[in-house]
C-alpha cells in the first residue's frame, strides 16, 4: 500500500470553526504542499546588489490568509473596535460585520495575532479530524 494513493485530495471541504478573541472563525484546512505553494505564489523577486532575491509580498500573502477563512460569526463593531483601531462614531455597536473579502484582509493587516493564529490553525489536521468526529457523532 502506498500513502500517497490514501491522501484525501479534496481538501476544500475540510474546514472547521475555531475561537478567536471572542468571535468564532470558520478556516479552512490547509496541507503542508498546499500551504507552501501559497507562499510561494506570494513572492516576488527584487534586485539588491545586483543580486536577484525573493521576497514575501505582504500584500499577497495578506489576501491569500484572508482566503482560509471560510467565515465567522460574532463579530461586531464593538468586537472589531476592541480589535482594531476603528472609531466606532455613529455606528452601532451592534452591528454584524459581514465576512467579507475586504473585512477579512483588513482583520489580517490591524488584528496583532490573528495571521499567526491562522497559520497554526489551518496547519493543524488534528483540529480538523477532532471536528469531523464530533459531528459524526451528533450525526
Amino acid at each position: 500500500m502506498e500513502l500517497n494513493s490514501l491522501l484525501k485530495e479534496a481538501q476544500e471541504d475540510m474546514t472547521t470553526w475555531i475561537d478567536f478573541k471572542d468571535i468564532e472563525i470558520c478556516v479552512r484546512y490547509v496541507d503542508k504542499v498546499s500551504f507552501q505553494k501559497l507562499v510561494d505564489r506570494c513572492k516576488k523577486q527584487k534586485w539588491e546588489r545586483h543580486q536577484p532575491v525573493e521576497k514575501v509580498d505582504q500584500s499577497l500573502l495578506e489576501r491569500a490568509m484572508a482566503g482560509l477563512i471560510a467565515d465567522w460569526k460574532g463579530l461586531t463593531v464593538a468586537k472589531a473596535a476592541k480589535l482594531l483601531p476603528i472609531e466606532i462614531g455613529t455606528q452601532d455597536p451592534d452591528a454584524v460585520v459581514e465576512c467579507t473579502e475586504t473585512n477579512r484582509i483588513t482583520m489580517i493587516q490591524h488584528c496583532y495575532g490573528l495571521e499567526d493564529f491562522l497559520i497554526d490553525t489551518v496547519t493543524n489536521l488534528q483540529l480538523f479530524r477532532i471536528d469531523k468526529l464530533e459531528q459524526e457523532v451528533k450525526n
